[in-house]
């Protein structure tokens, strides 16, 4: 069934103010502490680096503790084991949001957050380095469970002409947590050994959050769709949209309907396990073209430089505060740019952001590459334009590849299929992410700058697949997005 839609404008479509509060409140916790755990390693390298040594010192093992390398490693695996409890979360997130409300299922994820909090505060009295590492694991699950579960409640409260547009409003979030994050960490603003109170300060938009959750509805497509409540949704519905006017409500409904339709008119299974994701001819498709969608996004890269700028910066000859400006910059780019990506989404459209976004970045990440290569006296004024050309990449990345992944998976996939789609997905995400942020120092230490020539290579390969296999998406119901792969 075709789904006749108003052809309205943007701005003749915007949300409501109930849709803007539920969007909010739901990405005010979830959404900034995974940006800002995800960078908040970055300014106080050193200060990591030095306190891991002194853990060493105190220990006997002077040897590692004067290795270069090995308190490398140590600082990128204290780093990178945030996504690979990431990774665990997502496979975790697949089947509770399978079961129980989207909603419940973030606020349960919230109240979580007190257990690393509280290993995080004996870790730092005791001084044990293990108890810290521990800490970010279960900070990685947290955030993996968020970054499944959040995206596809938005997605599903989202009217088909904003649903781009409001799911973005998570990586804008995440973007605010990695400027903050940025500010927080640097050793000048906290004093000389802050890093229990910039670990603990993501608790306050977390409470506010779960506060603010209390007036969030269920999903009303999982009120139709998994519980049979057409009253239920339809009143959630009205308050959502904030209209009592009953034809678009029960044409949306309607939409909504065709999924529940699908299911017999298909022979689709109400219940998806995870091996008929690749095995079911409708589902392998989207599967391997959204698992390739998440290996672009973090193998062009985009980690290395938020996780590490500091000190990619500090050896490109911008040490000190010229280092911690561009940094700080950075951030800032990366928001703004995330702001304008969101309204961009509803105009442009997935496929073209995302694939101009692959292009500028790819250009830009060759001018980085480069200078970088070719610095080798540390000029200062060469370092300046290898962080004019960081700059100009995040502005390309955070365009369209950095939203767009975390919600054109939900429009791929209908109700059944969603939630173990959009965690394998997510999983494949933040397994390269860790990979990505634990192999970056070591190879580098090897081959310096050409480490890299191995992110443009996957940026070229990936991007040529994007091309072919890449939907449009936008102005699109759900069950016309899944019609194309039937």
């Amino acid at each position: 069934m075709h789904i006749r839609r108003e052809n309205k404008s943007f701005f003749e479509r915007l949300p409501s103010r109930n849709l803007i509060y539920v969007t909010f409140s739901m990405t005010l916790g979830s959404a900034f502490q995974h940006g800002y755990y995800t960078v908040i390693l970055n300014a106080p390298h050193d200060e990591v680096k030095a306190w891991t040594a002194s853990y060493l010192r105190k220990r006997g093992m002077d040897a590692l503790a004067d290795s270069f390398l090995f308190i490398n490693l140590i600082w990128a695996l204290g780093t990178s084991i945030y996504f690979f409890g990431g990774a665990f979360g997502a496979l975790i997130a697949g089947s509770t949001i399978d079961k129980y409300d989207r909603k419940k299922v973030v606020f349960v994820n919230s109240g979580m957050i007190v257990i690393p909090f509280a290993i995080m505060v004996v870790a730092f009295f005791s001084g044990v380095t293990l108890l810290f590492i521990i800490a970010r694991f279960l900070l990685g699950i947290i955030s993996g469970i968020f970054s499944c579960a959040v995206p596809i409640y938005l997605a599903e409260i989202s009217p088909t002409g904003l649903r781009g547009a409001v799911c973005s409003w998570y990586t804008v979030m995440y973007a605010f947590g990695v400027i903050a994050a940025i500010a927080c960490g640097h050793p000048d603003t906290l004093g000389d050994d802050p890093w229990i109170i910039m670990m603990m300060l993501p608790i306050a938009p977390i409470v506010v959050q779960m506060i603010l959750m209390r007036w969030c509805p269920i999903s009303p497509r999982f009120l139709l769709i998994k519980q049979s409540k057409y009253d239920a949704a339809l009143k959630v519905l009205k308050w959502l949209r904030h209209t009592e006017v009953m034809d678009p409500l029960e044409k949306e409904l309607e939409e909504i309907s065709t999924e529940l339709e699908d299911y017999f008119l298909y022979r689709a299974v109400r219940y998806v396990q995870w091996n008929q994701l690749f095995k079911m001819r409708y589902m392998r498709k989207p599967m391997l073209i959204s698992i390739m969608i998440m290996c672009a996004q973090q193998l062009c890269g985009i980690n290395v430089f938020l996780l590490y700028s500091s000190a990619i910066f500090e050896e490109a000859g911008l040490p000190g505060f010229y280092g911690d400006l561009s940094t700080v910059i950075l951030g800032i780019v990366f928001f703004v740019t995330s702001i304008i990506s969101m309204f961009l989404i509803e105009i442009a459209g997935r496929r073209m952001l995302m694939l101009y976004g692959y292009v500028g970045s790819f250009i830009f990440s060759v001018g980085h590459y480069l200078t970088y290569l070719y610095n080798s006296t540390r000029h200062e004024c060469i370092g300046a334009v290898t962080a004019l050309f960081m700059w100009f990449y995040i502005i390309h990345y955070a365009l369209g590849p950095s939203s767009i992944p975390w919600f054109i998976v939900s429009e791929m996939f209908n109700q059944s299929s969603r939630p173990k789609a959009m965690a394998v997905a997510a999983c494949c995400n933040w397994f390269l992410n860790s990979l990505v942020a634990i192999t970056f120092w070591p190879i580098n230490t090897n081959i310096q700058a050409h480490v890299f020539l191995i992110y443009l290579f996957c940026q070229m390969v990936l991007f040529i697949l994007l091309l072919k296999y890449l939907p449009e998406t936008m102005n699109k119901s759900i069950t016309e997005v899944t019609k194309l792969y039937m």
